[in-house]
C-alpha cells in the first residue's frame, strides 16, 4: 500500500531471510548443488524448518532489484510502494514476485528498513507541521471574517452615532439661539422693572419729605404696569432657565455621543488590529477620581489658567455629586476658556467660546439673586473678597447627587491682583430666584 511510514506490530511476520540474501552459493564438495538441500548431519528431516519459513531462494538477484525500485520509488513519491501503485507498471515488480522473495508487502517494508527509516519520520513531522499550519490558517481566516464583520457592525453604529451627533449640536444651537432672546427680553424687562422702582422709590422720597406730590407721577396704571413687569422678569429668568436646562441636556447628550464614538474607535481599532497603540494608551489611563474633592486637587495639578480659592476644595468635599469625572471634565475645558480669557479681547462674546468648548455656561447671575442671596456668592481670595457671578451647570435630574455647579470670577485685574480667573465654589447649586 502506497503509505509514508509504517509501524510493524506485534502480529506482523518477521521479515523473510531471502530478502538480504543473493544468489544461493553452491558447496565446494557438491559442484551440482545438491548437498545445498540436504539436511546439517545429525538433523533429522522433522527437525528440519518448514518450507514457509526456510530462506526462498534468489538465483537471479530480483530481490535486490525490487529493493531498488522500493528506495527509488519512496525518493520519488516519498511514500511506500505498496500492491495498488505497482501492478498497474510493468516496468516494477509485481506482488506475485514481492510475495515470492519476501512473503509479503510488510516484509518488503522491514526489509527495506522503511518502518524506521528518517526520511519517513521527518515526512512525517512535515506533515503534522502542514496540518497544523492549515489548521492555524483556517482559523485565522475565521477570526478575520468575524473581525471584518465586527468592524462592519462597529462602522454602522459609528455612522448612526455620527448621525445623532450632529442632530444634538443643531438642537443645542437652536436652544441657545432661543435661550439668547429670552435672556434679552429679561434684560429688557429687568430694566423697565427697575426704572420703575427708582421712579416710585423717588416718589416716596418727595412725600416722606412733605413735598408736593402730584398724583400724576404715580398713576394706578403705572403701578399695574410696574407689577406686569416684575411678573414678566420673572417668568423670563424661569422661562430662561428652563432653555438653559433643555441647552444643559442638548450638551449632554452630544458629550455621551462623543464618548460613545471615542469608545467605538478604540474597539475598531482593537478589532483591525491597527490601534495596538492607542488601544494601550486608552488601557493606561488614569482611574476616575472617586470624589468631587479628588476631582478638584486633580484638576488643580492640571489646569495652570485657573485659580482656586480655599471655599472650592470646602464645598467640594460636602459635595454628593455622583459623577466626580465631569466635574474634572469640565474644569478641564474651564481651563481652555481661563487661557483665551486671559489673553484680553476675544473679539467674541465669551459665552460663544464657551459653548463651542461644549460648557453649559451661565454668564453670571441675576440682580434679584444677588439682592436676596448675595452673602451666599461671597469668597475670600488672598486676603480679599470677591463675588462669584458665571458658573457651569453639570449634570441632570434633581437633587445634588444629579446636579452640580462651578462657579467663578472673572476678575479684570487691579493694582493688587493681576487678571485671573478664580474658581470659588465646586458642588452644590448655590441659591438664586429659581429657589
Amino acid at each position: 500500500m502506497g503509505k509514508r511510514s509504517r509501524r510493524r506490530t506485534q502480529d506482523d511476520p518477521a521479515p523473510a531471510e531471502s530478502a538480504d540474501a543473493g544468489p544461493p552459493q553452491e558447496d565446494a564438495a557438491s559442484p551440482d548443488g545438491a548437498a545445498a538441500d540436504a539436511p546439517p548431519v545429525g538433523e533429522s528431516p522433522a527437525e528440519r524448518p518448514a518450507a514457509s519459513e526456510a530462506p526462498l531462494p534468489d538465483p537471479t538477484g530480483r530481490a535486490a532489484w525490487i529493493l531498488l525500485e522500493t528506495y527509488r520509488w519512496v525518493v520519488q513519491r516519498a511514500e511506500a510502494p505498496g500492491p495498488e501503485a505497482w501492478d498497474d507498471l510493468s516496468d516494477f515488480p509485481s506482488s506475485r514476485e514481492v510475495e515470492e522473495l519476501f512473503g509479503s508487502w510488510e516484509q518488503l517494508w522491514d526489509a527495506a528498513g522503511l518502518y524506521d527509516a528518517p526520511y519517513f519520520r521527518a515526512l512525517e513531522d512535515a506533515d503534522a507541521e502542514h496540518a497544523d499550519l492549515a489548521e492555524r490558517r483556517d482559523a485565522t481566516a475565521r477570526e478575520a471574517a468575524r473581525l471584518r464583520t465586527e468592524a462592519e457592525r462597529r462602522e454602522a453604529q459609528m455612522r448612526e452615532l455620527r448621525r445623532q451627533a450632529e442632530a444634538a449640536r443643531e438642537k443645542a444651537d437652536r436652544e441657545r439661539g432661543d435661550l439668547q432672546a429670552e435672556r434679552a427680553r429679561g434684560d429688557t424687562a429687568e430694566r423697565r422693572a427697575e426704572e420703575a422702582e427708582r421712579r416710585a422709590a423717588a416718589a416716596e422720597r418727595r412725600a416722606a419729605d412733605g413735598g408736593d406730590t402730584d398724583p400724576a407721577e404715580v398713576p394706578p396704571e403705572w403701578l399695574a404696569e410696574h407689577e406686569a413687569l416684575l411678573a414678566a422678569v420673572d417668568q423670563a429668568e424661569r422661562h430662561g432657565e428652563a432653555l438653559a436646562g433643555q441647552v444643559d441636556h442638548a450638551l449632554e447628550e452630544l458629550e455621551e455621543r462623543d464618548r460613545a464614538l471615542a469608545e467605538l474607535r478604540r474597539a475598531l481599532a482593537r478589532a483591525e488590529g491597527a490601534g495596538d497603540e492607542e488601544a494601550a494608551g486608552a488601557e493606561a489611563e488614569e482611574a476616575p477620581p472617586a470624589t468631587v474633592l479628588e476631582a478638584v486637587e486633580r484638576a488643580v495639578e492640571r489646569c495652570a489658567h485657573l485659580r482656586f480659592a480655599p471655599r472650592a476644595f470646602e464645598s467640594a468635599a460636602e459635595s454628593p455629586f455622583s459623577r466626580p469625572q465631569l466635574i474634572l471634565e469640565n474644569l478641564l475645558r474651564l481651563d481652555e476658556l481661563a487661557a483665551a480669557y486671559l489673553q484680553g479681547d476675544l473679539g467674541e462674546r465669551l459665552a460663544d467660546v464657551a459653548f463651542r468648548m461644549r460648557l453649559a455656561w451661565r454668564g453670571g447671575i441675576s440682580e434679584r439673586t444677588r439682592t436676596r442671596h448675595g452673602r451666599d456668592y461671597d469668597f475670600a481670595y488672598e486676603g480679599r473678597t470677591f463675588q462669584l457671578g458665571p458658573h457651569v451647570r453639570i449634570g441632570s435630574g434633581s437633587g445634588a447627587g444629579a446636579i452640580a455647579r462651578i462657579y467663578l470670577c472673572l476678575h479684570p485685574g487691579d493694582d493688587e491682583l493681576e487678571r485671573c480667573v478664580i474658581v470659588g465654589h465646586v458642588g452644590r447649586h448655590l441659591p438664586d430666584s429659581t429657589t
